[in-house]
């Protein structure tokens, strides 16, 4: 004598509390990951980089060519390789309302150093050229001091990192950092 037996449910009927569970938790982190890039302004500047700390590539050759309007506060974030040879060039075009001024520090977090800090005044230009000292991030901080908006014209160029690329650039004290 044959006798059928009634199936057995499947995975998810027997599981659908963990995989409803899991799934939840992927779209909090999802969702976490896009809010925190939303609130670090990643998504308001897709020309230039500003505010965007998710990049994790070595960077080299004409990081920043524009005019932008600096608000309140702004910052470029890159990743540089130890010797390479940055030029910053920003100006302040005189057609810019009010005597503005901007308050500019180019550091290292791994460092914990401000390497260049000068103040853009309304009408003038600053040129720097550096060679980064530590390979890691590295952090161009803008800050309006009189609280108007300013417009600045930006001209940034990278040196070649070299060979390695991204290896070059690594530095572990960036992945261990504590901000202070």
């Amino acid at each position: 004598m044959i006798t059928i037996s009634k199936p057995e449910h499947g995975f998810l009927r027997r599981h659908w509390k963990s995989e409803t569970g899991l799934l939840g938790l992927a779209f909090l982190i999802v969702g976490g990951i896009i809010s925190l890039a939303y609130a670090e302004g990643v998504y308001y500047d897709p020309e230039g980089q500003l505010n965007n700390l998710f990049s994790l590539a070595c960077l080299s050759g004409i990081l920043v060519d524009r005019s932008v309007d600096i608000i309140a506060d702004g910052e470029y974030n890159w990743m540089f390789a130890k010797g390479q040879e940055v030029s910053f060039k920003l100006s302040a075009p005189p057609s810019s309302l009010g005597n503005n001024s901007l308050r500019m520090i180019f550091f290292s977090w791994s460092l914990q150093h401000v390497l260049k800090d000068d103040v853009l005044r309304t009408g003038t230009t600053v040129d720097w050229t550096i060679t980064i000292p530590q390979s890691g991030h590295w952090q161009l901080e803008l800050v309006t001091l009189s609280g108007n908006p300013i417009t600045i014209i930006i001209h940034i160029v990278a040196s070649s990192s070299g060979s390695i690329d991204l290896l070059n650039c690594l530095n572990p004290g960036d992945l261990f950092r504590r901000d202070t």
